[in-house]
């Protein structure tokens, strides 16, 4: 659920840039025709309606904060500054690194997210009343048979090429109106027989210019976005000037007829007047020619003799589309990543599966940082922080690479139906890998403690790597992947194989220039305990990553070796408390003289 609230806003925000851009724009070409800016609306408009798919389509793109956050000596206090610097476009991370007993709470998180599903589905119901309302006004109507009307409907159907469209008049209809995107459908109130002839000309010229524009379809587009960002002001705004831009349009297209604007003037004044006189409102989902919200705006049009009334060519339309695709991709691709967090005591917390302190800790904050935007997929939440408060550290972790303490999501692999089928392949079961299965198997029903545990992530993934019965096989040719996340999670299920044979390449690993993939490889090197990883490991205690360092201080003290006190000793002076507190245990326990 969070998730998804995360999506809807990050999309809401990134509708808002749009649509700000294409104000500004809109203001820049105010004195160019009416059919320009209508495009121009109806591109933002169709574009704020693909943010959301071209966000999860889309890859990322990271771009680096350069903008530090210093927060004070506690790293609670540092916490608070963290969310205000952490992402531009994705505010589900701002959201998901809200500290606990803030105001934002899941609780309220799912009751944001159930009203706008609420909202939604008023939108949608509302769109499909109007459909129906649209058919059963098409079911009452009568064909036309007036001789003077058909006779100018016959003159301007022609321009109208690739629909059939109908010419009806009812009389629930005090002006004339269009509808319709399979069926476009023209609606004359009943008494248009007793109009002039310039007055028949001007509605049906109007009308026609609605169906050969296909404004039923844009008004569509346009309740649909406003269905979908019902609470974004902007949303609504640009839905109203892409209706409005379509009656400006086809008010030029009448007056490029030859009809005279004055004329024209006159006849929308007196269909007005007719229809409010009737005391009826616009029927549901008619393009109605009759609206009082736009009558002054478009009178002024009209009359203006400087104003464009050019329609839009092929070229102009092509390149609007393609501004819009750009745009839009544009938008939905770049997220910001975290700003470096420079406050005098923070500390990460251990990779949720590696070992962690003896001392009792108390989860009291989150904390974010950059991770390398090459190695990065879209980080959606914070990796909690741990303090140890019987003891305090003597200084702070360095983050030479400012990635060792990113968000854990970072690490996280799209899981897709291909994978989550090959995962409930049980032919690693009864193969010689089956002990490793079978513990996999078990964290398929683990229910992950934070929003950051991928411990079950992790083992739906290295399931789906069984190959003939297969499994670490597989999982150690996976080290070798070009994608660091895929690198992380293969030695993480590595870690339970107490598979001698992947040492070599787990032990290459330690040079990763990814610290997540060394401390994943250090983690596995430490649950395999083979002796012969020794010396890296033994290079591994002065890794700058802190979750490296305390798998390998781990991994040494079981060696219970003489020849490793000295380096034991050492780590007890690590700058990081976890270091320390592990060095301290292993020097505890018994050794051997080999």
């Amino acid at each position: 659920m969070s998730e998804l609230f995360a999506f809807v806003a990050a999309a809401a925000i990134r509708a808002t840039i749009l649509l700000l851009v294409t104000a500004g724009v809109a203001v820049v070409l105010r004195r160019r025709a009416a059919a320009v800016q209508h495009a121009l609306w109806t591109a933002a408009i169709a574009a704020s309606l693909s943010l959301p798919l071209l966000s999860a389509t889309v890859p990322s793109l990271g771009i680096r904060n350069p903008f530090p956050i210093r927060g004070p000596e506690t790293s609670a206090a540092a916490t608070t500054k963290a969310p205000a610097s952490r992402a531009l476009f994705d505010v589900g991370e701002i959201l998901s690194a809200v500290p606990a007993g803030a105001s934002t709470t899941p609780r309220s998180t799912e009751a944001l997210l159930l009203i706008w599903l609420a909202g939604v589905i008023l939108g949608l119901l509302r769109i499909l009343r109007s459909s129906i309302a649209v058919i059963r006004l098409r079911r009452s109507a009568m064909t036309v048979s007036d001789p003077r009307i058909l006779a100018v409907w016959g003159q301007l159907e022609q321009r109208i090429i690739y629909q059939k469209v109908l010419l009806v008049e009812a009389d629930c209809v005090t002006a004339p109106g269009t509808a319709g995107i399979i069926q476009p459908t023209i609606f004359l109130p009943r008494g248009a027989a007793e109009w002039g002839a310039s007055r028949i000309r001007a509605t049906l010229a109007h009308e026609c210019a609605h169906v050969d524009r296909r404004d039923s379809l844009t008004q569509l587009l346009g309740d649909v976005a406003v269905a979908l960002y019902w609470f974004h002001p902007l949303v609504w705004y640009g839905r109203r000037r892409m209706n409005a831009e379509s009656e400006r349009a086809c008010d030029d297209q009448v007056i490029r007829d030859g009809i005279r604007p004055e004329r024209y003037a006159s006849v929308l004044v007196e269909t007005m007047r007719a229809s409010l006189l009737q005391r009826q409102g616009e029927p549901a989902g008619v393009l109605s020619m009759a609206r009082p919200s736009e009558l002054e705006t478009r009178l002024v049009s009209i009359l203006d003799p400087s104003r464009s009334r050019a329609r839009m060519s092929p070229r102009v339309t092509l390149a609007t589309a393609s501004i819009a695709i750009v745009s839009a991709v544009l938008i939905s691709a770049p997220h910001l990543d975290a700003a470096p967090i420079e406050a005098a005591s923070m500390e990460a917390a251990p990779i949720d599966g590696a070992p962690a302190a003896a001392t009792t800790v108390e989860a009291v904050s989150e904390k974010l940082a950059p991770v390398e935007p090459q190695m990065q997929s879209r980080a959606i939440t914070a990796e909690p922080v741990t303090q140890l408060p019987s003891l305090q550290a003597s200084g702070v972790e360095p983050d030479r690479r400012r990635d060792s303490i990113a968000g854990p999501l970072s690490e996280r692999l799209a899981l897709s139906a291909v994978v989550m089928s090959a995962a409930n392949n049980a032919a690693a079961l009864r193969g010689p890998d089956s002990v490793l299965a079978r513990t996999l198997y078990a964290q398929l029903s683990r229910s992950p403690t934070w929003e950051g545990d991928l411990v079950r992530d992790r083992s739906v993934w290295a399931l789906s790597r069984q190959r003939d019965g297969l499994l670490v096989e597989p999982l150690i040719e996976s080290l070798a992947d070009r994608d660091w996340r895929v690198r992380a999670y293969a030695a993480w299920a590595l870690a339970t194989s107490g598979a001698s044979r992947a040492v070599p390449a787990l032990v290459a690993l330690l040079s990763d220039p990814n610290w997540r993939v060394r401390a994943m490889a250090a983690y596995a090197l430490d649950g395999i305990g083979d002796e012969t990883a020794a010396v890296a490991m033994a290079r591994a205690v002065g890794d700058e990553a802190w979750q490296v360092r305390l798998s390998a201080v781990d991994f040494i003290g079981a060696l219970h070796s003489a020849k490793y006190q000295s380096l034991l000793q050492t780590a007890l002076g690590d700058r990081h408390i976890a270091v320390r507190q592990a060095a301290s245990e292993a020097i505890s326990m018994p050794i051997s003289n080999q």
